[in-house]
């Protein structure tokens, strides 16, 4: 039998095998590791790897032989790798997604590795732990001019492959929009200038009125709302109710409704002029500003 060579693959059992390598063992089960993992401390003794540092400070952790022949094999095939040219690396790609197509795992293995995944990434240690190995490494990788141009070529197509579906153009155009906008920050002006302490901005509070919408503006002691339709917004692209619609659900609630677009707005006599004649008209409850 050649030295060095393990008679069985029981690391407890194989003493003389083990205990003339180099690798470090578990001080707390007697096992022999290349390197004693934060999953084996955690899971077996209920530990961190900062605990059994503390307890046995002076006993190595890793295999420093092991660790250095494994960092140069991963850097040369990392070097391999973006030797290639595109075009190699895309059929690498390919080849290995036909080759993984097929295999179904059940739902209990799929429940067991969601379950695991979610508790090792959950920890705050395992999070630190890896956010020091991969950050060095990520910016090492973003320093490649091949690699970002790579990425860039990924994220272009991802993202124009997206933006064919309607309703994630309307999500992402949604999730840009400010409130209040340009629009609504002049009228709100112009209500302030010419009626000063009678409307109010309801456009990002919720109504007192009830219902699911949300006027611009509620009027402070008549049953009145303004609504404010830009060019853009309410162009019936993002499936907006159109003005017959908004005014019955207010009319409904015990409001009168009066909706001015955008060109009204910044026409400001005719601006002024609607709201007057608007504030001049009863409301359902029979009242009126003059």
């Amino acid at each position: 039998m050649k030295p060095h060579t393990p008679t069985t693959q029981n690391r407890r059992l194989d003493k003389e095998y083990w205990e003339e390598s180099n690798m470090p063992k578990c001080e707390l089960c007697g096992l022999y590791f290349r390197i004693i993992t934060y999953s084996h401390l955690k899971f077996v003794h209920g530990m961190s790897t900062y605990e059994y540092s503390d307890m046995f400070p002076s006993r190595p952790m890793r295999d420093r032989d092991f660790i250095k022949d494994e960092e140069n094999r991963r850097k040369a095939v990392s070097n391999s790798w973006w030797s290639r040219t595109p075009e190699e690396r895309e059929e690498i790609c390919q080849a290995m997604s036909k080759a993984q197509k097929g295999k179904v795992l059940s739902e209990e293995t799929k429940e067991k590795i969601s379950k695991a995944s979610s508790r090792i990434q959950s920890d705050p240690e395992y999070q630190e732990r890896h956010s020091k190995i991969m950050s060095p490494i990520l910016r090492e990788m973003w320093t490649r001019p091949d690699y970002r141009k790579l990425k860039s070529e990924q994220s272009s197509e991802i993202n124009k492959r997206l933006w064919q579906d309607p309703n994630h153009r309307k999500k992402i155009l949604k999730g840009h929009r400010t409130e209040p906008t340009p629009d609504e920050i002049l009228t709100t002006e112009l209500l302030e200038k010419n009626f000063p302490n009678q409307w109010e901005y309801t456009g990002t509070k919720s109504f007192k009125g009830g219902g699911r919408r949300r006027p611009d503006w509620t009027h402070k002691t008549l049953r009145k709302v303004l609504e404010c339709d830009s060019l853009f917004w309410h162009s019936g692209y993002f499936g907006e109710d159109p003005p017959e619609v908004r005014i019955k659900h207010y009319a409904d609630l015990g409001y009168d409704c009066l909706i001015l677009t955008e060109l009204e707005i910044v026409d400001s006599p005719t601006f002024l002029n609607k709201i007057k004649e608007f504030m001049e008209k009863e409301d359902l409850n029979g009242s009126s500003t003059f």
